[in-house]
This record gives C-alpha cells, structure tokens and sequence, in this order.
C-alpha cells in the first residue's frame, strides 16, 4: 500500500546543530563583491549573473528509489528519498540566488486560524531546474524528464519550482536555516523547510503526488554533475 506524504501540519522538523547564518546580513556583505562573469562565489556554487543561472556541485545518490519526494538534499540527510546530494550548503544557495536578483517567496505552510487549520501554499519566483553532465556541458537535462508517476509512468508535468527560500528558526538559543539543518534543497512535496519547492495546492493531505525515479534515464549512483537553477524570466508586457 503507498503511503501518502506526511500532512505539513503534523510533519516534525528534525533540526541539527549547525552554525546559523544572518541572510539578510550576509546577502548585503556579499554584495560588495564584483559578480561579472561565471564565478564560484561559495564553496560549490557558480554565479552566472551573464547567462542567468546559478550552477551547483552535485552527485547522483538515488537511481533506485521508490518513493521519491525530494530532487535535491545535502549530504548525510535524506539520500534515501532524494536523486542528487549537492555540495554546497544550502545558505550559500539562497544567496547566490538573491545575488541573481531572485526575492525569495515563502514555503507552504499551515496555520491555526479561529481554531481551524488554514493552509498556504507555496510563493516565491518561478525557476527551472536543470541536470548538466561533465561529458556533455552543451545538453542541460530537464530535472523533470528523471521523475516519474508511480501510477502512470508519465514524467513530471513540468520543469518549474518556486525560489521559496526555507525558514530560519530560533532553536535552543541558535538560529537555524531550515534547508540546511534538514537538508530539504529541492522538494517534489511540500515540508515547508525547502528552499525550492514545487507549486503544489496544499491542503490537510498535502496536496503531494506520488512520484518515483525513471532509471531508464539516470546515470549511475555516483556521477558527479551540476544541478542548474535558471529563473524563469517573464514575458515583456506588450
């Protein structure tokens, strides 16, 4: 029998001891620096302000996965439901992507109003996410063309994931970033600490699908490669 995602109001947050970071204070330091051209601006993070894109250090860690609610994780988190661990803290990520010019949005959420639960679903910029080989640099991989129905078999309807940018908590006298200390980078559900997530309706099952991984199309467990974050710039008005 699957299981459904568990309920955002019921999930429990599994908070780690890390070093907390202020966003707002570190995007502004960062800032000072000059940015033109393709740059590793944090250890495993490229800025690419030219071409559009920040670009990350990852590896393949689950080929095989049945339940599959994660794309993205830190390492030593949630391999098990995830496609690539990325090597880069998760702070560094989103401010990369403030440095881009990306306003980060706010992650589903579940709230008691007059007594009842009032859920909210996600916010923030749209961004395609993008898997790119060692050997083949030029051929960026659609993320969604590795995810697939567990009931159909069909691909995931579209390559779109929303800038939310986690939380920070206050947490036994620390201050922590949720995607970090969890390790939630890049979600196929909704957790409410991820820092991409997708545009789910949300609700008290979690407005989820149940996703698992095509191995068809998957390299080997182990392959290094880049994970590609690329806003998705709208329109010009007419």
């Amino acid at each position: 029998m699957k299981r459904r995602p568990s309920p955002l109001s019921t999930r429990p947050w599994c908070v780690l001891a890390v070093m907390a970071i202020g966003v707002t204070s570190a995007t502004a330091a960062a800032q000072d620096e000059d940015f033109a051209g393709a740059k590793e601006v944090f250890p495993g993070v490229t800025l690419d302000a030219a071409a559009g894109h920040v670009d990350l250090r990852a590896r393949v860690v689950g080929r095989h996965v049945d339940w599959l609610e994660l794309l993205a994780c830190r390492p030593g988190t949630r391999e098990h439901e995830s496609i690539v661990t990325v090597d880069a803290d998760a702070r560094h990520i989103q401010l990369a992507l403030l440095l881009l010019g990306l306003e980060a949005g706010s992650p589903a959420r579940a709230e008691e109003v007059d007594g009842e639960i009032v859920f909210y679903s996600p916010t923030g910029p749209r961004v395609e996410l993008f898997f790119v080989l060692d050997e083949s640099p030029q051929t960026p991989i659609p993320a969604r063309d590795w995810v697939v129905s567990q009931t159909t078999g069909e691909p995931l309807p579209d390559n779109v994931w929303l800038f939310v940018g986690s939380q920070v908590i206050d947490f036994d006298g620390q201050r922590h970033f949720l995607a970090e200390a969890n390790g939630t980078v890049a979600s196929l559900v909704n957790f409410g600490d991820e820092l991409l997530g997708r545009a789910t309706d949300v609700s008290e099952a979690g407005g989820n699908g149940f996703w698992t991984t095509d191995p068809d199309t998957i390299p080997p467990e182990g392959t290094r490669l880049t994970l590609r974050i690329k806003p998705i710039v709208p329109p010009p008005p007419e």
